[in-house]
């Protein structure tokens, strides 16, 4: 995530000292700017009697410009577009005089009035700029009012800052979608009749490719490729100001309120049942921000650590996203969470004011809690508004004569050594056990009840009636023995608390002494249900671990009020007076389609972009001072202890550019994948003279389990080093020359476990593809969610030492083997990538032959065993060339030379399999992939009767075009064939955001599977 490098069309000027600077490249990539006088306007460059149509209208630039064209015309008339209404006329006064109004509420209605006060007509429209229908009327309406448009400002704009490596794989962004494709409709819709003239609003970010802004920097790029194909071909006259911040309007300013709730001397306490101070509602999202402190909110006053900070339990955001998904939505309706996920506490000390941010999207139906930055949240979440289907009521005197084992009577509180509870805790009546259930009645306290009606999911009292029957897991010790909520699979809230409120609590089987699974039912007295919860994981905290420790750099930075990034650019940034000035300048001179416009130095803006970029793309070598902080990824920062530990920390803040890196850290968690993994690989080898499988990333994700793995295959004993020593891991570079000698690889596995999940599903087990790898299936495996168990089969050979199996019929049989030591008897769920996908469709043949039931095939883009590359005639040669050139002859030359260097490449692999040596890393995939070509060639599909459903790529390879649509699978598939197109192509099928679209696709029938009582200790 460097810089976008991209040929600017514009012509260089500043507007001299005393405003704004637009800077000029000409074929040069922006490195040497020629400056010369931008004089002002002889007269307004905006007509009078016009019509100018500005997306984003009702925001902060929009509005800016549009204030300017009032204020310069005579009766212009400015149609304002933006995605909030604009509140009723007569609404004005009264919110104007309302104390509580936003500000940016505010300056909406008191800039429409000055707007009007200068003469011109305003026309306000609520619509989505990437809305073509809504868009159609609000120009129709226009058009039948006023005439012909003359002018375009387009500013609709979001701006969303997060790293790449920390951002959730989206197949479509909002901000690229309400710039780039809201461009396009409204050219689209007023082709028949074009404008005088187009001014496009982009940033410097197009130009800068500044960190975090990947989505925003190609949706700019988009609107200054535009401009100059507008102007040239169709000769409407089009200009793409490059602005940077401005100063008290835009998305920057937009983007700093949500760092920080910064007003800590609030005199008035919110109610009880306020969970937010304030609440700013959107089309696409939802902002609920408050200040929080223990003085003014009960939530963290009532749940604090014995001799420690307070802390929002769990329940505490089931409700906070509860109450803004409902807000977001419409008031009391039922909302069902999905993949509630807690990553890091939110913490308060005595005395302190903490910003708490949840933020609603709907284009993915996502929720998130915050406090420093959205790019590390607490608390995540998926939400639907839940159907009106009643669940079935619950047979509570069943369920109390099975619990009848134990029966706990409590005054309120159990016995909770490690938390200090508050009054609205103090709900606890009764718990009465049975064989893995038990069934708990709460009773909120008098003064506290009216809360329960607007707080559906009170946190006390949800959490004394999820939490209070951890007896139930084997080896539980209330005094020793303290789990904390790791994530639910889903709550779907019905209805207000009933008060008494009796739960209903399973235990899954399955569950272990330090992770424990429940299924719970919150049910009135008749037993209907109000809360319906499955899959609350709960994981035992270690013995002095402390709760409160997980505070990100960039929380305690806020705490010391340290100046932000954003807060930096706005401090400097463009003054709404200068922005329009400029504006009235570049329109004024014919400077050609770009300009890019800046109240800083773009020239030094672009050399420290450099020197960042520089310092994180070498090769390693990166100065501390230019990597990334260590992102909020749930652990807890230990720093690595042994030798081997921090030597490897060391190679993956190189490799990863993160500032710090910890012993228990994740290695995907941090943004690694397979490339980071294979230079990783490559430097331990270097280092330790060990070879681990890429796959051993799964098995041993973090430093201090891939530190273990190295000092296993060294023979060593890895100890903690003395902190003295400014060299620790010198001892291990002493004997790493001999390591072969020391000690010997495990035992190759084919079967590798990528994702254990729920022991209540079934796994899905994928075949790789013919590269034998299995790295390219952990999008896919988190695609279908933490609770799904996926095992990847990686092939033999992988390792450079095993030998890979001659046919098809050995990979299968030796993979089932391995297969049924964790699922020993069916129904099976198999599937397979690429070439993977025929091995298991023989596994499948083999396992039907022996009795078993196949549930599923799952064939991802696997085509026919023998694939013959179409060749082209002469005429399509001929054709080729004259469509694309040169570049098609120097494709053809490059596929030549390529050809050649594979032909040297695979008889050195020949030499050296040959001699028995061990396959070096670089040859390993060549090795795999050309025996699985020649195995896949002897294969022979047999027919079948079953469920099978391909899920084929919608962007195939030429060679693969004639294959049909089914690749042929549907002549072997007698019954039970289905056929589905996933966005993507061969290679990234598997991978974000094309993973979640597959999942999608196959969701239903995976669901469809029986669950199987697997062994969980496999």
């Amino acid at each position: 995530e460097t810089r976008l490098l991209t040929h600017l069309i514009g012509e260089a000027h500043t507007a001299g000292d005393d405003t704004v600077v637009a800077y000029r490249n000409g074929q040069r990539w922006v490195r040497d700017f020629d400056r010369v006088p931008l004089p002002a306007p002889d007269r307004p460059p905006w007509r009078s009697n016009g019509t100018y149509l500005i997306t984003g209208g009702l925001g902060g630039i929009g509005l800016s410009i549009a204030r300017h064209i009032a204020e310069t015309t005579d009766t212009a008339t400015l149609v304002l577009v933006g995605r909030t209404p604009l509140k009723p006329r007569h609404d004005w006064d009264g919110l104007l005089a309302d104390p509580a109004t936003s500000a940016a509420e505010r300056y909406r209605i008191e800039s429409v009035r000055f707007i009007e006060s200068c003469g011109a007509i305003v026309e306000t429209f609520a619509a989505d700029v990437t809305d073509e229908p809504a868009m159609a009327r609000v120009i129709d309406d226009v058009r039948s009012a006023r005439g012909k448009v003359t002018g375009v400002i387009h500013s609709a704009g979001i701006l969303r800052d997060a790293l790449i490596a920390l951002r959730t794989p989206r197949a479509h962004s909002a901000v690229i979608d309400i710039k780039a494709k809201g461009l396009l409709v409204v050219d689209r819709l007023l082709r028949d009749s074009p404008p005088e003239l187009m001014v496009l609003c982009s940033s410097v970010s197009s130009v800068l490719g500044l960190p975090g802004q990947v989505d925003y920097t190609a949706a700019n790029a988009f609107l200054d490729s535009y401009a100059a194909y507008k102007q040239a071909e169709t000769g409407t006259r089009t200009v793409v100001v490059n602005w940077n911040a401005w100063q008290q309007v835009g998305m920057a300013v937009e983007a700093a309120d949500t760092l920080a709730a910064r007003d800590s001397s609030i005199d008035d306490a919110p109610s009880p049942t306020e969970l937010f101070d304030k609440i700013e509602q959107g089309h696409l999202a939802s902002r609920f921000s408050a200040s929080m402190s223990r003085s003014r909110h009960w939530l963290l006053d009532e749940h604090v650590v014995h001799d420690g900070d307070a802390l929002i339990p769990g329940t505490g955001y089931l409700e906070l996203f509860r109450q803004a998904v409902a807000i977001h939505e419409g008031f009391d309706v039922p909302v069902e969470l999905r993949d509630v996920t807690f990553v890091s506490p939110f913490v308060v000390a005595p005395d302190e004011v903490r910003p708490l941010t949840v933020r609603v999207e709907s284009e993915d139906a996502t929720i998130a809690a915050y406090s420093d930055s959205q790019t590390q949240p607490h608390a995540t979440a998926e939400f639907t508004i839940a159907a009106d289907d009643k669940i079935d009521p619950i047979d509570l005197d069943a369920v109390r004569q099975r619990c009848d084992e134990r029966i706990d009577r409590f005054d309120g509180y159990s016995d909770q050594p490690f938390m200090d509870f508050g009054p609205r805790w103090g709900n606890l009546r009764e718990v009465a056990y049975g064989s893995g259930e038990a069934l708990i009645t709460t009773e909120m306290s008098t003064g506290f009840v009216d809360e329960l009606a607007k707080l559906w999911l009170h946190p006390a009292m949800v959490d004394m009636a999820t939490g209070s029957a951890q007896a139930l897991i084997e080896g539980f010790d209330p005094n020793t023995s303290f789990f904390v909520p790791l994530s639910y699979e889903r709550v779907l809230s019905i209805a207000p608390l009933p008060n008494p409120a009796y739960s209903h609590v399973r235990l899954r089987p399955g569950s272990v002494s330090d992770l424990a699974v429940f299924d719970i039912s919150i049910v009135d007295h008749a037993g209907q249900p109000a809360v319906d919860v499955a899959g609350f994981t709960m994981r035992k905290v270690a013995h002095g671990q402390s709760l409160t420790a997980g505070r990100s750099a960039g929380e305690a930075r806020w705490r010391q009020q340290i100046e932000s990034p954003i807060d930096t650019a706005l401090r400097e940034a463009i003054l709404p007076a200068e922005g329009v000035d400029a504006l009235d300048r570049i329109l004024a001179t014919d400077l050609g389609a770009q300009v890019i416009t800046s109240s800083v130095d773009v020239e030094a803006w672009a050399h420290q972009v450099d020197v960042e970029a520089r310092s994180l793309a070498g090769d390693g070598q990166a100065d501390d001072t230019m990597r990334f902080e260590r992102p909020d990824i749930g652990a807890d920062f230990v720093a690595p202890q042994t030798p081997i530990e921090i030597e490897l920390a060391a190679m993956w803040r190189d490799l990863l550019g993160i500032e710090q890196v910890g012993r228990h850290d994740d290695f995907f968690d941090l943004g690694g994948q397979s490339l980071i993994a294979v230079r990783l690989f490559t430097r331990m080898r270097k280092k330790y003279n060990v070879d681990l499988a890429l796959s051993s990333l799964f098995e041993a994700p973090t430093i201090a389990e891939c530190a273990a793995l190295v000092a296993q295959r060294l023979g060593i004993d890895d100890q903690p080093c003395d902190e003295a020593k400014p060299d620790p891991a010198a001892p291990v570079e002493a004997v790493a020359d001999d390591a072969n000698t020391l000690g010997s690889p495990p035992a190759f596995r084919s079967l590798v476990t990528i994702q254990k999940g729920s022991p209540q599903r079934t796994p899905f087990f994928c075949v790789h593809g013919a590269g034998g790898n299995v790295l390219n299936f952990r999008d896919l495996s988190l695609a279908m969610g933490r609770s799904q168990p996926f095992y990847g089969l990686q092939s033999h050979g992988i390792d450079g030492v095993t030998r890979p199996l001659a046919s098809v019929e050995e990979m299968a049989t030796a993979y089932l083997e391995e297969i049924r030591g964790v699922q020993p008897s069916g129904p099976y769920v198999l599937g397979g990538y690429s070439g993977g996908g025929l091995i298991a469709f023989e596994m499948a043949h083999q396992l039907r032959a022996v009795g078993e039931e196949i549930a599923l095939i799952v064939l991802l883009d696997t085509f026919p065993p023998v694939t013959q590359a179409p060749k082209l005639s002469i005429s399509g040669v001929i054709g080729r060339v004259r469509s694309e050139g040169f570049a098609y002859l120097k494709q053809i030359v490059t596929r030549r030379i390529e050809l050649r260097a594979h032909q040297r490449e695979l008889e050195r692999l020949h030499t050296i399999v040959a001699r028995g040596d061990t396959v070096p890393t670089e040859l390993r995939e060549m090795h795999v992939e050309s025996n699985f070509g020649e195995a896949a060639a002897n294969y022979v599909r047999r027919p079948w009767t079953g469920r099978v459903v391909l899920l084929r790529a919608t962007e195939v390879a030429f060679a693969f075009t004639g294959l049909g649509r089914a690749y042929g699978w549907d002549e072997v598939i007698e019954d039970g064939f289905e056929l589905v197109e996933v966005p993507g192509n061969h290679d990234t099928l598997v991978l974000e955001p094309n993973a979640s679209i597959l999942v999608e696709k196959i969701a239903e029938m995976l669901a469809g599977v029986s669950s199987l009582d697997t062994d969980p200790a496999v």
